[in-house]
């Protein structure tokens, strides 16, 4: 059994950790390739804001006639895309959700939201295979997407597969804002196997997979030089990771890295 004193002392830590990485994961954001905008004032801006009032109105036609109007006048503009894809889902009408998520996608490939918005379309078309590949394409992308993560479990249970298992190794990894130094103190403390998170991390390390845990369980905005320039070099690394692990992050990694972030339903 765990000493009471040693349990309390790990739950301070964590507490005085939490603050800690959110405040870099803050600062380290401005690593991540910004989304497109367009300038404040011009016509796809004005249009786009129109669309925000309809959409908070709930009038999604008048809305997606907006964000239409926005994208018409800013091609590049995959957020107008990815909003009137959530009016159209609202709706109900979910083929022409999933057509405007696919676009926003192609406009912009880094937008993890919209293939997991995808993901979301594709799910209540049935197309669970499709669905399944948008929502590893969100998670290679970001892999602290919890959203993603959850339509993830989601869809392996629709498709009669185990649920993922929880890989605990919050309390072991180091998670700091540089990934090389993160990733040497974890292959440090793998060598040494004295507890079953450990054991696990070591059996890990043993099979070159400890880059993974790292990308995973520590808040990515961190690293997003190092994951960008691993997912380039081994793509699907991600999704063959978590199938062959069955896995999904830490909670605590979860509630740092997703801040930001908005379900569809949400929107």
């Amino acid at each position: 059994m765990e000493d009471p004193a040693h349990f309390k002392h790990r739950r301070f830590m964590r507490a005085l950790m939490l603050p800690a990485l959110f405040a870099f994961s803050l600062s380290a954001q401005s690593l991540k390739p910004k989304p497109h905008v367009p300038l404040k004032g011009s016509e796809a801006a004005a249009s786009y804001v129109e669309g925000g009032v309809a959409f908070r109105a709930k009038d999604w036609d008048t809305a997606v006639a907006a964000y239409e109007s926005a994208l018409e006048k800013d091609p590049e503009f995959a957020g107008a895309a990815l909003l009137a894809g959530d009016a159209r889902y609202e709706q109900q009408r979910f083929q022409e959700a999933e057509a405007l998520f696919a676009q926003a996608s192609r406009i912009d490939p880094l937008m993890a939201k919209a293939h997991e918005h995808r993901a979301l379309a594709l799910t209540r078309l049935r197309r669970l295979d499709e669905a399944m590949d948008e929502t590893y394409a969100a998670l290679d992308i970001d892999p602290g997407y919890a959203h993603a993560w959850e339509d993830l479990g989601n869809l392996r249970k629709a498709k009669g597969l185990a649920p993922l298992e929880h890989l605990d190794l919050w309390n072991t990894i180091n998670a700091s804002n540089n990934f090389e130094e993160d990733l040497a103190a974890n292959v440090r403390l793998a060598k040494g196997a004295s507890s079953p998170s450990r054991i696990r991390l070591k059996a890990l390390s043993r099979r070159g997979l400890l880059k993974e845990v790292t990308f995973i369980l520590a808040p990515k905005f961190h690293h997003w030089p190092a994951w960008e320039a691993y997912r380039k070099a081994n793509p699907g690394a991600l999704r063959r990771f978590i199938e062959q692990q069955r896995l999904r992050p830490s909670e605590a990694a979860l509630s740092i890295s997703t801040l930001p972030l908005a379900n569809v339903k949400g929107t």
